[in-house]
């Protein structure tokens, strides 16, 4: 293919520095690697193809873009815990454990390495949680543009899909067996999504901005009532439709492994009957509408609270990951 593609093809890609990525992208993936994985393409397959596709085809940059969202041909970014912990209720302060403590926060959306495996665990990039404090002037799209020598989307809301992976139970019993009829909607346990972004105070330019810019989105803060200038997070203490992730069913002894998608095209009515089938499976009846895929901006940083509400209910935890998907 690539003695087919024109020099001013290969000219606009050495100007992306990404040709020293290209030999060990997954476009080169080796005889060896399985059959069964999904094909991710790198920020070097993405943009040879809109090049060919632009250039060799003079086909129109907005209809590439729709193609190749039509393909699903998007950048990704992975990261994974995997570790067991438990999650207690009946104590405020431990049953809303933030999972980014083990490694669970997404890599800014737009922001990733061009190497092999585009992953936020390969990056220079922490994970604790930072100190709460309400979010001023965030930092744009331009501003990431600046910080990153490789292809930052264009779009203002570039993301299309967020796939979390997670594979939890609780604690495996119920004083009622009534409440274990219904696998989810007596349940206990389970995981809300979250959201931070970077404040642009103390930002410059051409540098990747520090953990400690990081604000909270959701859950939203307060300030105390012993400190005018501290602030805590406030959680609630039902499950919340809009950000829940997935329950736990209740009182199974096996590990659960759960798949959830979601996508920029999602369409359900939170007040619909496809909204209650959504809710039966454990999730967050308001999350099939697709509206906080389609909110993400560049920058913004996903992260998984895992949950325990009452005595004697436990969150436990064995492996969770999110996979994000964005157009370049």
């Amino acid at each position: 293919m690539a003695a087919n593609v024109p020099g001013i093809i290969w000219s606009a890609l050495r100007a992306l520095n990404l040709n020293e990525v290209a030999r060990d992208g997954p476009s080169r993936r080796s005889s060896s690697a399985s059959d069964d994985r999904p094909y991710e393409p790198s920020l070097v397959d993405i943009a040879l193809v809109k090049a060919m596709l632009i250039r060799a085809k003079k086909l129109p940059p907005d209809l590439v873009d729709t193609i190749l969202d039509m393909a699903e041909y998007w950048a990704h970014s992975t990261t994974r815990l995997d570790e067991r912990i438990g999650i207690l209720g009946g104590n405020e302060e431990r049953e809303n454990r933030f999972l980014a403590q083990l490694q669970l926060r997404s890599y800014p959306l737009g922001l990733v390495d061009a190497g092999t495996r585009q992953n936020a665990n390969d990056q220079p990039y922490a994970t604790t949680l930072p100190t709460p404090r309400p979010l001023g002037k965030a930092l744009d799209a331009s501003y990431f543009a600046k910080s990153a020598d490789y292809p930052v989307p264009r779009l203002t809301h570039p993301a299309r899909k967020v796939v979390f992976k997670i594979r939890s139970q609780d604690q495996g019993y119920v004083s009622n067996p009534e409440d274990a009829k219904e696998p989810y909607s007596k349940s206990w346990t389970w995981f809300d999504v979250g959201l931070e972004r970077f404040d642009a105070e103390g930002a410059s330019d051409g540098s990747v901005p520090s953990i400690n810019s990081l604000r909270p989105v959701q859950p939203p803060i307060r300030q105390t009532s012993t400190d005018p200038d501290g602030y805590n997070y406030t959680h609630q203490l039902l499950h919340s439709p809009e950000w829940e992730i997935q329950r736990n069913q209740t009182a199974s002894k096996k590990w659960q492994d759960h798949v959830i998608t979601w996508s920029y095209l999602d369409d359900i009515d939170p007040d619909s009957e496809a909204a209650k089938a959504l809710e039966e499976k454990g999730r967050g009846r308001a999350t099939g509408n697709g509206k906080f895929v389609r909110e993400l901006q560049v920058g913004d940083v996903i992260t998984v609270w895992g949950k325990a509400r009452f005595p004697g209910w436990c969150n436990r935890v064995e492996s969770v990951q999110i996979d994000v998907y964005w157009a370049v």
